[in-house]
């Protein structure tokens, strides 16, 4: 497998990222990335001699959104589950306090850990007005090939 590399250039929120390489750089909508640290730390040899950096992974994410230049990524999607949550055992008063409780988790996206002095959300324009562009995304099952 050949690994390219992008640069994340705008942060979006904690759980999107825009990166600067897109369908040019034959990237494909879903396609999995790994977020590591550019300064990674130095890993020496038992000669003391440099051999190379090792950046930390800091998150899993996907490709939600492609254009030609740049690409926004998407963390990871989360399904919803029951957890159990456990009391101190030590300050429990009865069984049913020990055992612990179920709780629901809702699905989310999974948060980032960012930046937040880096954080540059899109300017909110949420309400349609004329002049907005409608773009298919749907082939017409009607017609024929």
């Amino acid at each position: 497998m050949n690994n390219k590399s992008f640069h994340i250039i705008r942060i979006l929120s904690d759980t999107e990222l825009i990166i600067d390489g897109g369908e040019n750089d034959s990237l494909y909508l879903d396609q999995h990335f790994i977020i590591k640290d550019t300064d990674g730390e130095e890993i020496v040899d038992l000669n003391n001699k440099v051999i190379g950096f090792l950046g930390a992974e800091k998150a899993e994410m996907s490709l939600s959104q492609l254009y030609d230049k740049f690409s926004v990524l998407k963390s990871e999607f989360v399904e919803s589950r029951q957890v159990t949550v456990y009391k101190n055992g030590f300050a429990a008063k009865s069984l049913t306090q020990m055992a612990g409780s179920d709780k629901y988790v809702p699905s989310h996206y999974e948060k980032l850990k960012i930046d937040t002095r880096d954080l540059e959300p899109l300017k909110n324009t949420s309400a349609i007005k004329k002049g907005d562009i409608a773009i298919t995304v749907s082939e017409n099952p009607n017609e024929e090939e």
